[in-house]
């Protein structure tokens, strides 16, 4: 993590990854054995991926269906110790099979060691999103 950028610029800059479509750049700020949880996944869809493999097999497939098109409300909160962030925001975009739009809210909570995520609690909900 880089500590001379604020909370909300830390966190601008990786949300941008998501948005510019670019996996591998998302995929290399996690640790090799990350944890990436999804505390509100649909029935069918993982709720935990363990480790960068994983979490790469997952993220790959986004791009495919949903597309990021704006970013607001983003705050962005660091803990004392600079090792935790916890981040909220709305992502507006588009489904890519139908065009149909979503506006979805975000709770991030991303711990890092040695500048890399080794844990990620993403709580968004995907009832929001519109049939693929």
């Amino acid at each position: 993590m880089a500590t001379h950028l604020s909370p909300s610029e830390n966190m601008r800059k990786r949300i941008a990854l998501l948005m510019n479509k670019d996996v591998e750049g998302w995929v290399a700020q996690y640790a090799d054995s990350a944890v990436h949880e999804f505390p509100f996944a649909q029935p069918g869809r993982p709720s935990r991926l363990e480790g960068r493999t994983a979490i790469r097999e997952f993220m790959r497939r986004i791009p495919d269906f949903m597309s990021y098109e704006e970013l607001s409300e983003l705050v962005a909160y660091e803990s004392a110790d600079g090792q935790t962030i916890t981040a909220e925001f709305r992502l507006k975009g588009r489904m890519v099979s139908t065009g149909a739009p979503f506006n979805m809210n975000y709770i991030w909570v991303i711990s890092f060691r040695d500048g890399k995520i080794v844990r990620f609690h993403d709580y968004m909900n995907p009832l929001t999103l519109p049939q693929r």
